[in-house]
Protein backbone atom coordinates (compact mmCIF):
# COMPACT_ATOMS: atom_id res chain seq x y z
CA UNK A 1 0.00 0.00 0.00
CA UNK A 2 1.46 3.21 -0.90
CA UNK A 3 1.60 6.51 0.27
CA UNK A 4 0.53 8.36 -2.70
CA UNK A 5 -1.57 11.31 -2.27
CA UNK A 6 -4.59 8.92 -3.01
CA UNK A 7 -4.34 6.12 -0.73
CA UNK A 8 -4.26 8.89 2.33
CA UNK A 9 -7.08 10.30 4.69
CA UNK A 10 -7.20 12.45 7.53
CA UNK A 11 -10.42 11.77 10.04
CA UNK A 12 -11.21 14.09 12.73
CA UNK A 13 -12.76 12.82 15.98
CA UNK A 14 -15.27 14.16 18.10
CA UNK A 15 -12.31 15.33 20.24
CA UNK A 16 -11.02 16.99 17.32
CA UNK A 17 -7.76 15.07 17.14
CA UNK A 18 -6.47 13.64 14.01
CA UNK A 19 -5.80 10.16 12.46
CA UNK A 20 -4.38 9.59 9.16
CA UNK A 21 -5.45 6.70 7.92
CA UNK A 22 -4.63 4.62 4.78
CA UNK A 23 -7.89 3.20 2.62
CA UNK A 24 -7.61 2.71 -1.37
CA UNK A 25 -9.66 4.18 -3.42
CA UNK A 26 -11.12 1.31 -5.32
CA UNK A 27 -12.11 -0.02 -1.59
CA UNK A 28 -14.09 3.49 -1.09
CA UNK A 29 -15.74 3.15 -4.69
CA UNK A 30 -17.07 -0.87 -4.03
CA UNK A 31 -18.73 0.18 -0.97
CA UNK A 32 -20.08 3.25 -2.22
CA UNK A 33 -19.16 5.69 0.27
CA UNK A 34 -18.36 8.68 -2.04
CA UNK A 35 -20.08 9.72 -5.20
CA UNK A 36 -18.80 12.24 -7.23
CA UNK A 37 -20.83 15.26 -8.17
CA UNK A 38 -20.58 19.08 -9.14
CA UNK A 39 -21.33 22.08 -7.60
CA UNK A 40 -21.12 25.71 -7.69
CA UNK A 41 -19.22 27.47 -5.02
CA UNK A 42 -18.62 31.29 -4.78
CA UNK A 43 -15.01 32.60 -5.59
CA UNK A 44 -14.53 33.20 -2.05
CA UNK A 45 -16.06 30.33 0.20
CA UNK A 46 -13.70 28.55 -2.92
CA UNK A 47 -10.76 29.95 -1.89
CA UNK A 48 -11.24 29.56 1.68
CA UNK A 49 -11.75 25.73 1.10
CA UNK A 50 -8.47 25.18 -1.03
CA UNK A 51 -6.50 27.43 1.09
CA UNK A 52 -7.84 25.39 4.64
CA UNK A 53 -7.37 22.38 2.55
CA UNK A 54 -3.58 23.23 1.72
CA UNK A 55 -2.55 24.04 5.56
CA UNK A 56 -4.22 21.61 6.93
CA UNK A 57 -3.08 19.09 4.55
CA UNK A 58 -6.23 17.11 3.48
CA UNK A 59 -8.21 17.12 0.28
CA UNK A 60 -10.70 19.42 -0.66
CA UNK A 61 -13.35 17.00 -0.50
CA UNK A 62 -12.40 16.05 2.68
CA UNK A 63 -12.73 19.91 3.69
CA UNK A 64 -16.09 19.95 1.84
CA UNK A 65 -17.20 16.78 3.66
CA UNK A 66 -15.86 17.91 7.35
CA UNK A 67 -18.42 21.47 6.78
CA UNK A 68 -21.23 19.85 5.36
CA UNK A 69 -20.99 17.15 8.45
CA UNK A 70 -20.67 19.94 11.04
CA UNK A 71 -23.40 22.03 9.21
CA UNK A 72 -25.75 18.67 9.17
CA UNK A 73 -25.01 17.68 12.88
CA UNK A 74 -28.06 19.35 14.90
CA UNK A 75 -30.63 19.30 11.85
CA UNK A 76 -33.53 17.51 11.13
CA UNK A 77 -33.13 16.21 7.91
CA UNK A 78 -36.50 13.92 6.09
CA UNK A 79 -34.84 12.15 3.66
CA UNK A 80 -36.16 12.61 -0.05
CA UNK A 81 -37.74 9.35 -2.00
Amino acid sequence: MGLGNKDIFTLIKPDQSKQIISIKPETLEQKNIYKRQTYYLRTDLEEKVKSYAYWERLKISGVVNLALEDFFKLKKVHIRK
